[in-house]
């Protein structure tokens, strides 16, 4: 048998759980299978050195504006140039762009991913996904609560649709870190505890609820420090993260709360952690949440998307109301004052990431989708 062509779309390699998951995905398919290129619509990212470094085969077609239609046929030249079996799109661009060039290049097999729950898309959006699944053989999710969205909101027929959990790379959430090193390189005390988070800063992380809830453990805790692990490039995250200030600065808790910015060593950061918080108004499956887990860190996190599918609520981690910061503050503080819970709330997260969220797994049932398809469409009974 000839190896399948396949062709992987994303918009750009952007720092984020999507690009991560897809190459993941790409480092660890089967070479003896499959023979892979991945395509940027837009631009490469701050993850194409990553993907370079892995060998991974990259085509970047410069996508100038949100309804830039010349990249269709950028595109489609590049499926014909590649002879394309089986192309997989990943979040709502790449669907559109992806599929409708797979479909005028008739690609035999063509698979899309959404990893959240898009509660920002309007009817024509939701509409266009709904046609498209017309002509695509599956469509790939990270969470059962992504996958009830998609069938109640775009009205997507339930067998269209395939659950793959996120998968996480173990070994580097299983290092060897200097936890008072790292401390003191972010000028924290080795007494002090620390809340902290990893995140886009982004209106939907639910960052101000987390800020909001700062008072009350201070009240309990006043020795607390509060790491927001992550990045504002976008003009509305910039923005949203001014607002940010301002309500730490009016709470009267700046002396309390640390903004690290971009970090790409996020174990490091992570182990300086004694409790992971997940403030999110909305999540399909949360790789960060994932990825404390696999630290042992004790975590909450809001009952929103798939989180309640990553945690156990009250075993591994514990489970609040969105938009709730008396909830959050009190959850937090339970914590605190009970290390004993909260170390073996940490074990028992670190031990079910390990058990049912391993990159193998995730990989492996890709290609279960995938090899299935191919058999369908090119060897018929």
């Amino acid at each position: 048998m000839k190896k399948i062509n396949v062709l992987e779309v994303i918009a750009t390699l952007a720092i984020g759980g999507t690009p991560r998951q897809l190459l993941l995905l790409a480092r660890y398919l089967d070479k003896t299978k499959y023979n892979l290129t991945l395509c940027c619509l837009t631009k490469g990212g701050p993850l194409l050195a990553e993907a370079q470094r892995l060998g991974i085969k990259v085509v970047i077609l410069g996508k100038k504006f949100r309804h830039d239609l010349s990249v269709i046929p950028k595109l489609i030249r590049v499926i014909k140039r590649e002879k394309i079996d089986l192309i997989h799109t990943y979040m709502f661009t790449s669907n559109t762009f992806g599929r409708l060039a797979a479909i005028l290049a008739r690609v035999p097999i063509i698979i899309s991913s959404e990893r959240n729950i898009e509660d920002w898309k309007g009817k024509f959006r939701l509409y266009v996904d709904k046609v498209l699944m017309r002509f695509t053989d599956k469509m790939l999710v990270n969470s059962f609560a992504v996958k009830d969205f998609l069938i109640q909101m775009a009205g997507i027929k339930s067998y269209k649709i395939a659950v793959i959990y996120n998968g996480l790379d173990l070994d580097r959430f299983h290092q060897k870190i200097n936890v008072l090193q790292e401390r003191r390189n972010l000028g924290l005390d080795s007494q002090v505890s620390v809340v902290g988070t990893v995140a886009r800063i982004c209106h939907y992380k639910g960052l101000h609820f987390l800020i909001r809830s700062i008072p009350q453990i201070l009240d309990v805790f006043p020795q607390v420090k509060f790491l927001i692990v992550g990045n504002a490039n976008l003009k509305p995250e910039r923005i949203y993260k001014r607002k940010l200030k301002r309500l730490i600065s009016g709470l009267g808790v700046s002396s309390s709360v640390i903004f690290t910015g971009f970090r790409r060593d996020i174990p490091r950061v992570m182990a300086t952690f004694d409790l992971f918080a997940l403030p999110s108004l909305r999540e399909g499956f949360s790789n960060v949440l994932l990825e404390a887990m696999a630290m042992g860190k004790p975590v909450v996190a809001t009952n929103v998307g798939g989180n309640p599918e990553t945690i156990t609520d009250g075993q591994t981690g514990i489970l609040i109301p969105p938009k709730d910061p008396i909830a959050l503050s009190e959850a937090i503080i339970s914590l605190l004052k009970d290390r004993s819970r909260a170390i073996e709330m940490g074990k028992k997260g670190r031990r079910r990431v390990k058990e049912n969220f391993g990159r193998e797994r995730m990989v492996q049932e890709t290609e279960k989708i995938y090899d299935h398809l191919i058999e369908k469409k090119f060897r018929p009974c």
